[in-house]
């Protein structure tokens, strides 16, 4: 799949999506009506001084708004049963799955980020359901709001999601023009091919740690813009514009990552997130790195410690997904064995073991003697 195939995806995508959302308008203003009540009933729960005891009960009475609040929520349920047509939307709903499946199919697409998303919709449809089964009960209503938040968030990171990349695409520049404002970046993921989903994944790695690292670089000053002058699907092949500073910091950070983790493969050393992190800090380079932009500064010391971490994990994953790389020309590959490297991608998975390192504790910079 070529690169602009897979902007008009994400374009198709987001505006389906777009429409989608539209279609339970209805449903998310209810939510957000609901979680306002919701919110207003507890701040005045907790700033009760007194409340009444049950008689022969260990249970508590409180009443509030003159034991209208039932009325409250019961009447914020009618507006919303009055206004919301489910089978209306069920079809829109079932029209837009069926359009991305049938766009994926025409262009051979497999990813399942989308699958997932219809995972979220579809046990959306079941609450509602079971909400209008049980005659709009209000305990039912909290498990349908429940649910409703955890969609929002998911429908929102989605949304954000598809703007990145669509906005990364349509950032890009002319190949065949000297690029003044800023500095070019190559990197190859060599030897392996990557799903369309792994493609995605990964480019959107590069926009992370790019960003990351430029707001450790510059901090409080907008990070320059990162621009795509070339990228091509399989096997990774990203050539991206952007600041110098940036895009040498990558370099520098890549590259050492890739020694590491090459070389505690090597050694049969088990290798989480929280070890490279960790021997990462203690490397010379990286140390001036984050001394210079105020890594010893107390009010900065979080900040930068936070974004380090995050673009560790993002160099980790992309370093663990093929033994043979490309950066700016120069080759670097685990071994020339074909076996050894297979057994390197085979453990890729062991390499990236999950553990304790989204928290910072133990994490620490060693200051060089």
């Amino acid at each position: 799949m070529l690169s602009y195939q897979i902007r008009e995806y994400y374009e198709f995508a987001s505006k389906e999506l777009s429409e989608f959302e539209k279609s339970i308008e209805v449903l998310l203003n209810y939510e957000q009506d609901y979680q306002k009540i919701a919110l207003n009933t507890l701040t005045e729960i907790l700033a009760l001084a007194r409340v009444t005891k049950e008689p022969n009960s260990a249970k508590y009475r409180y009443v509030l708004n003159n034991g209208e609040l039932i009325n409250i929520f019961n009447s914020i349920n009618d507006n919303f049963t009055s206004a919301f047509e489910f089978g209306n939307a069920f079809e829109k709903i079932a029209i837009y799955k069926n359009n991305i499946k049938i766009y994926k199919q025409k262009n051979g697409i497999s990813n399942t980020e989308t699958d997932k998303l219809f995972a979220h919709i579809d046990e959306l449809l079941k609450n509602f359901q079971e909400y209008s089964r049980s005659k709009y009960k209000n305990s039912k209503a909290v498990i349908l709001m429940q649910n409703l938040f955890n969609f929002r968030g998911y429908l929102e990171a989605t949304k954000s999601f598809y703007s990145n990349i669509i906005n990364m695409f349509n950032s890009g520049v002319d190949e065949d023009i000297d690029h003044e404002d800023g500095s070019v970046f190559e990197i190859q993921l060599l030897d392996v091919e990557f799903t369309f989903e792994e493609f995605v994944s990964h480019l959107g790695s590069i926009q992370k740690i790019y960003n990351e690292l430029g707001g450790i670089i510059y901090q409080n000053t907008a990070t320059p813009p990162l621009k795509i002058v070339k990228i091509e699907s399989g096997s990774l092949l990203a050539k991206i514009l952007g600041d110098k500073n940036i895009l040498d910091t990558i370099n520098l950070f890549l590259k050492k990552t890739i020694n590491l983790i090459f070389s505690r493969t090597r050694e049969g050393k088990i290798t989480t997130h929280s070890k490279i992190r960790d021997e990462l800090l203690k490397d010379v380079e990286i140390i001036g790195i984050l001394t210079d932009s105020g890594y010893e500064t107390d009010e900065l010391k979080e900040i930068i410690l936070n974004s380090f971490i995050l673009s560790a994990k993002e160099l980790e994953k992309i370093c663990a997904s093929t033994s043979s790389f490309k950066i700016n020309n120069e080759v670097i590959k685990y071994s020339d064995s074909p076996i050894d490297n297979k057994k390197y991608l085979e453990t890729g998975k062991i390499k990236q073991l999950p553990d304790n390192s989204d928290s910072h504790e133990g994490a620490e910079l060693v200051r060089a003697n």
